[in-house]
């Protein structure tokens, strides 16, 4: 029998491939797609559709690179991964590619026959490097850099022509936290020599062969009160644990991985949200993928939350991501105008909803699988608009009488929507005491007030 299992995390990193490959992030998640209200999904299909994507670009690629050192070391383990949260003093950043630790000395290899195009150092002796591109010549291409090389065993000069396999230098000793890491990234520049303002252009974990990662991503609590946070969209405004949501929010999750076997808590690759009830689906949103260019220096803020309350940390100290995880609008590039994504709780009608994060690895290890350890229940309750007539006025007709309770009878006891109000005009009209939700006693309420003349009438929300 096919364990779905395994065809799960197939689909997983097929997506993950699209995404790389395509830069369109319209096929990611595709089953969020069929998630929209109405829509079933049968899981047959979906089963066929991993196969047939499978067969289209291949599970593993055609574009893996070995690691740059050698293939005989039992484990590369990952200290620092491409996105990543850091901040050493100065201003935080997100990590410019992938830190793989190895013992202190380790050679390092050419992952690709190409061209060195810079020996330098950033900054004293363990910030040497050696960068290494596709072309000879001044044009633009890409390359692989190679950084924190011991400058008195590099082997290669500036010009010259290299092989695959061919020997570059050893790893320089780290005077912190026995770090003693290769910083490897595949780059992008013009000229020759290059200069080190190159472009980061790719993520290692994309084209690595032979990643040994089998850790899953974990979702950890924000704070002991609750799993996720939520605050007004762009503010540190941020709601009590318990609270009911109202407005356009941001979603705040802690989330982490390790890769193969890593002792260091790392940023996961893949990041996506749904947020759904037995009526309403947004389907899987995708909300970010590490991978193409990365712009290091800006828009840490877009991906981590900073601030008082949850405070992101990288260093050799602390491991501590918090994911504005809202803050897409859909792509794979981090940019200042994903800022504008929220939760836009106005457009759901008022009531409970859960919010679950999935998260994946390179390796197709995904944790968001409908369970109570990845999702949680929230209230939502936005006032109706003034302009929607007279409140009470469930069917939008001008007035409240016997055929609105059949519409509230209806839609609390049988799931039945039969308002022919605006679509600005919620079904929170039938709210007649204004506690924040339609249920039975408005129901009681209504039909006191409507058959035996008892109370007041419904209350005005915008008085």
């Amino acid at each position: 029998m096919v364990d779905e299992s395994v065809l799960y995390k197939i689909l997983v990193r097929v997506t993950c491939e699209i995404i790389r490959q395509t830069g369109d992030c319209g096929y990611i998640f595709m089953w969020g797609n069929l998630g929209d209200p109405g829509v079933n999904v049968n899981r047959r299909f979906m089963l066929l559709l991993i196969f047939i994507l499978a067969s289209i670009i291949g599970v593993e690629g055609a574009s893996a690179i070995p690691w740059p050192v050698l293939p005989g070391l039992p484990l590369h383990s990952i200290g620092n991964t491409y996105g990543e949260y850091q901040f050493y003093g100065g201003s935080p950043y997100l990590h410019p590619g992938l830190d793989i630790l190895v013992p202190n000395g380790t050679p390092i290899y050419a992952v690709r026959s190409g061209y060195v195009k810079a020996v330098l150092t950033t900054s004293a002796d363990l910030h040497w490097r050696i960068a290494i591109g596709d072309l000879p010549g001044t044009e633009e291409c890409e390359g692989w850099l190679y950084a924190h090389i011991d400058q008195n065993t590099i082997q290669v000069v500036e010009g010259q022509y290299v092989e695959e396999g061919d020997y570059l230098g050893n790893i320089v000793y780290w005077t912190v936290a026995d770090f003693h890491h290769i910083h490897f990234v595949k780059i992008r520049n013009t000229g020759q020599p290059w200069m080190s303002d190159w472009e980061f252009v790719g993520n290692p974990l994309d084209e690595l062969d032979g990643i040994l990662d089998t850790h899953t991503p974990e979702i950890r609590r924000c704070d002991q009160e609750r799993l996720f946070a939520f605050c007004e969209n762009g503010t540190s405004n941020y709601f009590s644990a318990g609270a009911i949501l109202s407005g356009d929010v941001d979603i705040i999750a802690r989330l982490s991985d390790r890769i193969n076997n890593s002792d260091w808590e790392l940023a996961p690759y893949t990041v996506a949200y749904e947020i759904y009830n037995d009526t309403m689906s947004t389907g899987i949103i995708h909300s970010l993928t590490f991978t193409g260019q990365l712009f290091w220096t800006d828009n840490v803020d877009v991906i981590y939350r900073e601030d008082a309350i949850f405070d992101t940390e990288g260093d050799y100290n602390a491991r501590v991501f918090y994911h504005v995880i809202t803050n897409t609008d859909g792509d794979s590039v981090i940019e200042v105008s994903d800022t504008s994504g929220c939760w836009r709780t106005t457009e759901f009608d008022n009531g409970s909803y859960w919010v679950r994060v999935f998260i994946a690895d390179r390796d197709g290890y995904t944790t968001g699988n409908y369970d109570v350890e990845d999702s949680m229940l929230v209230e939502i309750f936005n006032t109706p608009p003034c302009d929607c007539g007279v409140f009470g006025d469930v069917d939008g007709d001008g007035g409240y009488h016997p055929l609105d309770v059949v519409c509230m009878v209806n839609y609390v006891y049988k799931g039945i929507d039969h308002r022919v109000t605006p679509p600005n005009c919620p079904k929170e009209n039938g709210d007649w005491n204004c506690d924040g939700t339609v249920n039975p006693v408005d129901v009681v309420l209504y039909v006191n007030y409507i058959y035996k003349s008892v109370g007041d009438g419904p209350c005005d929300p915008c008085e």
